[in-house]
């Protein structure tokens, strides 16, 4: 079976991180964090970058230990650029994960490592589109037009989230400081989090979705 490549033998892995660094193309997220969330907190890094298509994006990337764990976070979310750092931090083996605001919610994908081969932050938002644009009165699955529309819509953005609600706001903070905490890793490497507008998290299991490249 080994042979055949049909199983894997186990591999031990470091579910440890020692530093979270944030990420994020908003103004508004970026100064709320730094006004929250103390300047001194040797666990979180922020960072606000133009454009996650950047070399300076690219070039902190390149600075960073193996030991860090990155966080993603859009508003505005545009799929073309998500899809692109989501390839770039896996091609790198980074340890990652993603945050962005859809259908009046925000949310947080699961803990990505592409040598886990658990599903991937694209499994995650490519799951969540199509099973919300397809959800009617009678059908809760996604259809296969809506699968086929999103891989040829590589230009979607979504509106920005205002980070106007009191609520929301101080429930994303306490999920990025939730991520700093590597005790809790294994539990967000298989589930993503959904905030809604009154401040509450709901988590779900996170599943490989079938037109997703991760697990090559």
């Amino acid at each position: 079976l080994l042979d055949s490549q049909l199983i894997e033998e186990e591999k031990n892995f470091n579910l440890e991180y020692k530093r979270t660094v944030v990420f994020t193309n908003s103004q508004k997220m970026y100064s709320l964090m730094l006004k929250v969330i103390a300047e001194k907190n040797s666990n979180l890094e922020f960072n606000y970058v133009n454009t996650f298509q950047s070399k300076e994006f690219v070039s902190k990337i390149n600075e960073l230990l193996n030991d860090r764990l990155i966080v993603l976070i859009f508003s505005p979310l545009d799929l073309n650029e998500y899809t692109w750092a989501c390839d770039y931090l896996r091609k790198r083996n980074a340890l990652y994960c993603t945050a962005f605001p859809y259908n009046s919610k925000f949310y947080f994908s699961n803990i990505y490592k592409y040598e886990w081969k658990n599903a991937c932050p694209k499994c995650f938002i490519s799951e969540l589109i199509s099973s919300l644009r397809s959800t009617g009165k009678f059908y809760s699955m996604p259809t296969f037009q809506t699968v086929i529309d999103i891989i040829y819509n590589e230009n979607i953005k979504f509106k920005i989230y205002d980070f106007n609600n009191l609520s929301m706001n101080l429930e994303i903070l306490k999920a990025v400081l939730e991520l700093a905490d590597s005790k809790r890793i294994e539990f967000f490497t298989s589930t993503h989090r959904e905030i809604d507008k009154n401040g509450s998290s709901n988590f779900d299991q996170c599943v490989h979705w079938e037109l997703c490249n991760c697990l090559e």
